[in-house]
């Protein structure tokens, strides 16, 4: 039996658009060329249903086709170095091109070597046309200040502005100036599946609402105060909540989370923050209710693995609470011989 895929037929002059929307909303199967005749684009589609709302308004049609018309990508990385390559560039240069990167939405970001920085424009512009992405950053490595900023270069492209799909969440951010870390995706998805049915839960550090949202959506809270001291941040929280539909459960406090008086002690305190963590730790007891639970993050030495951070946890919650590890894993390697580490933990009194 032959295999099948789906194909969206969208006319020429709107493909740009449609094409656009549906990366976003992760309707796109990217395992696939995208295919093109002079009057029409071949979009393959990652599940047989498409929203009515795009048929109606880029005029689609979707077709069935066989695996004999089916045209499989090679992998991206190899497809963008033989591009560079028939433009000329030295094999030797070919050979340091980064053969992983961050993808929100049709914004690219990039980590180059520096001794690529004299073709990182003929470069940018590969991995666009490879990848399909309006624009590309070069991430620098630097991130500044207590507000995690990161240091973007544009590379090609004039917005910055990205709808990242994951999960069913959607993320609405500049990738330019708001962190969103692919290393993260396994605690937003984990989020995702803690029940909190009618609970009053904290998000001390919410940024967009990278951990709020997925709760919001999946978890039945009763509410969750989203906490966000940077004004960018906060208004894309504004956009996110709005987006996935979440008014009514997620509510959004701009400002320092030590200054916030929540209206009732909260059942979850998330602390998805990497900068000194523990000196917030008691502003968060003092927000929790006993039998409460934080889900604590912090960054270690492997070398004080696997008992710091219960340890750490015991000894910033002092002789007033009990505190008892539910879980404990490594989200992701932050630096050589570092470690994100999140434990989720319950506090009952002592």
């Amino acid at each position: 039996m032959l295999g099948r895929m789906f194909v969206a037929v969208v006319p020429a002059q709107m493909a740009g658009q449609a094409i656009e929307e549906m990366l976003a909303g992760g309707l796109v199967d990217r395992s696939m060329k995208i295919q093109r005749s002079e009057s029409e684009v071949f979009v393959p589609l990652a599940s047989t249903i498409l929203p009515g709302s795009f048929v109606e308004r880029f005029r689609i049609r979707v077709e069935e086709w066989d695996d004999r018309r089916r045209v499989v990508r090679e992998a991206p990385y190899k497809e963008i170095g033989d591009s560079l390559e028939m433009q000329g560039l030295d094999r030797a240069l070919i050979e340091l091109l980064p053969d992983r990167w961050e993808m929100h939405g049709d914004v690219l970001i990039l980590k180059l070597d520096d001794r690529l920085a004299a073709e990182k424009a003929v470069i940018a512009k590969a991995y666009a046309d490879v990848l399909r992405a309006k624009t590309v950053l070069r991430d620098k490595g630097i991130i500044r200040g207590e507000e995690r900023v990161p240091e973007m270069e544009t590379l090609l492209g004039d917005s910055t502005e990205a709808v990242h799909c994951e999960n069913g969440i959607l993320y609405c951010l500049d990738a330019a100036k708001i962190m969103f870390s692919s290393g993260n995706v396994g605690e937003r998805t984990r989020m995702a599946s803690v029940r909190c049915d009618g609970e009053t839960v904290i998000d001390m550090f919410a940024g967009i609402g990278y951990l709020s949202l997925p709760l919001a959506v999946h978890g039945k809270p009763k509410a969750i105060y989203a906490c966000e001291i940077r004004r960018l941040s906060y208004d894309y929280l504004l956009k996110n909540i709005a987006m996935n539909r979440v008014e009514g459960i997620v509510v959004p406090v701009l400002g320092d989370n030590r200054d916030f008086t929540p209206p009732q002690k909260a059942d979850r305190i998330i602390m998805g923050y990497l900068r000194d963590t523990y000196s917030f730790l008691g502003k968060a007891l003092e927000m929790l209710r006993p039998g409460g639970m934080i889900h604590y993050h912090e960054n270690y030495p492997n070398a004080l693995l696997p008992d710091a951070p219960a340890e750490r946890l015991r000894r910033t919650a002092g002789d007033g609470w009990d505190v008892e590890v539910i879980e404990q894993r490594v989200v992701k390697t932050f630096a050589p011989g570092v470690s994100h580490i999140a434990v989720d933990a319950r506090f009952t009194s002592s």
